[in-house]
């Protein structure tokens, strides 16, 4: 990991010293920035530069429309959806989200917004949403005075609450796991607005 142990440098460490010649890289965010992906692949040639490794890192650099993940997504919403009884559902709204990242970062040129966008959009149409049925937010803001992207999911919510909606699924497209801070965010936070 590049923020708690076990540190990428020192598995690339332990990887040289196994005899490890060839390897693919996957960051288990799906979609490519300069802030995240970019800095994990980073860590690995920062990882064989200290260990003087020489091994040949395939690295996947994004997989957001990748038909595998579209699908497990879908299943998501559609499990979502079974909450509500079958008549109910055609009321209840799905909003995605990802991670913010400063405005700045995708001003300039950085792909991960389209992309979160692109896979969100990919996920709503094989999950059968008609375009008023979903939305998109980040979440995860960082606490710099610098502008974040939005809309906030928070904020969002309440906006959509101003609308009448009352049922809302969030698919949190952004990783392809959970972690504490996207718990805390989606199920504590999100969940109290």
């Amino acid at each position: 990991m590049r923020h708690w142990s076990p540190w990428i440098e020192d598995v690339v460490g332990q990887m040289v010293d196994d005899g490890i010649t060839h390897a693919v890289g996957l960051v288990l965010a799906p979609h490519f920035s300069a802030l995240s992906v970019a800095r994990y692949q980073q860590k690995v040639a920062d990882g064989l530069d200290l260990y003087r490794g020489r091994i040949e890192f395939e690295h996947v650099p994004s997989y957001h429309d990748a038909p595998g993940l579209i699908e497990a997504f879908a299943v998501r919403v559609a499990e979502g959806l079974s909450r509500w009884p079958e008549d109910e559902r055609d009321h209840v709204h799905v909003v995605f989200t990802a991670h913010s990242l400063p405005e700045r970062v995708l001003a300039n040129g950085d792909p991960y917004g389209a992309q979160c966008l692109e896979t969100a959009g990919l996920v709503a149409e094989r999950a059968a949403l008609a375009g008023e049925r979903w939305s998109w937010s980040y979440q995860s803001a960082g606490r710099t005075p610098e502008p974040w992207a939005g809309p906030d999911l928070g904020e969002h919510l309440e906006e959509l609450a101003a609308k009448g909606i009352r049922d809302v699924i969030v698919v949190p497209v952004g990783f392809v796991s959970d972690h504490v801070e996207l718990l805390f965010d989606v199920d504590i936070k999100a969940r109290a607005v």
